[in-house]
């Protein structure tokens, strides 16, 4: 959720002309150089005024990991040409990275000792770790399945899981199994303010998260709902009824900025536009910019 504040755009253009006492309500009376100077010179505060003034904004995650049938293990196994297997009864879909050629039989049976294959995968070539999920198909619903690697060359396997559920026959809703859970940040992330959670009635603050690459990571060790809480950077405003996301009062200050921009561009009043700039940069420099900080701490069950 956003703060919204209630000026627009055309609201702080008129009291910029009100200040240039060149205000009208005959837009056409106005000169469109002036105009657009005015609209270049309310982006710029107003991008400045964020910064400070910051706005926040919050996105709801609901992290609940579904466990691996393997166990919570993760490790890098290199194998070469001596086969490895992972094996699980009653699985529907298979997660696993690997970063080498390979082959991979899917095998099923009502024992681990008498297996069919079903299906075989083989991958000519991975340079890095990519990932393979995909659905099993069993005779019996609870048959073990079985992963089965064999290759001629060295090859990495990493993170592989089993999953009891078809999760709708979406491919890409299998989940991935790693260390953490990763959330692409809004398209509007600016900085990050704290990351609360709150489960089982227990609300506070997590510290124990990473933003690395755009994205937001939590320890897959952590069940619970979270609240990514951020500093958003503004879209500039471009029409009449365009709103500024800061608070009014910090809105306000705007066309003090930009009465004081026109006039020292101009040249034609540069006393009384140095006198609105200092006025501006006073009232910009009374903005409170202390934060609030709660609980730190949140038990993880697997770390990282």
């Amino acid at each position: 959720m956003i703060w919204v504040g209630n000026y627009t755009l055309n609201d702080i253009k008129n009291f910029a002309y009100k200040l240039l006492a060149e205000y009208s309500t005959i837009s056409a009376n106005i000169d469109l150089s002036l105009t657009n100077r005015v609209l270049e010179s309310v982006n710029v505060h107003y991008f400045e005024l964020a910064q400070k003034d910051k706005i926040a904004s919050s996105v709801a995650i609901s992290q609940f990991p579904i466990a691996n049938m393997l166990g919570e293990t993760f490790s890098y196994d290199t194998h070469t040409t001596t086969s490895v297997g992972y094996t699980a009864a009653s699985a529907y879909a298979y997660y696993y990275e690997c970063d080498g050629a390979h082959s991979v039989d899917i095998l099923e049976g009502s024992s681990i000792s008498t297996m069919t294959t079903l299906s075989t995968v083989t991958v000519t070539a991975a340079s890095t770790f990519t990932v393979y999920r995909n659905f099993v198909t069993a005779t019996v619903s609870s048959d073990y399945i079985k992963l089965n690697f064999y290759g001629d060359q060295e090859y990495r396997i990493r993170n592989a899981a089993f999953y009891p559920y078809t999760f709708g026959d979406s491919t890409a809703a299998i989940p991935s199994f790693k260390p953490y859970c990763e959330y692409a940040l809004p398209s509007d992330y600016g900085d990050i303010k704290k990351v609360r959670y709150c489960v089982n009635g227990e609300c506070g603050t997590l510290t124990d998260y990473r933003i690395d690459g755009g994205n937001l990571l939590i320890s897959r060790g952590y069940s619970a709902e979270f609240f990514l809480d951020y500093w958003i950077i503004p879209s500039a405003v471009a029409t009449a009824t365009d709103v500024l996301l800061i608070k009014d009062r910090t809105a306000l200050m705007i066309p003090y900025g930009v009465a004081g921009d026109i006039l020292i561009g101009n040249g034609i009043n540069v006393g009384q536009g140095q006198a609105f700039i200092a006025e501006y940069e006073k009232k910009r420099n009374s903005i409170d910019t202390s934060t609030e900080h709660g609980k730190q701490t949140i038990n993880n069950s697997r770390r990282w």
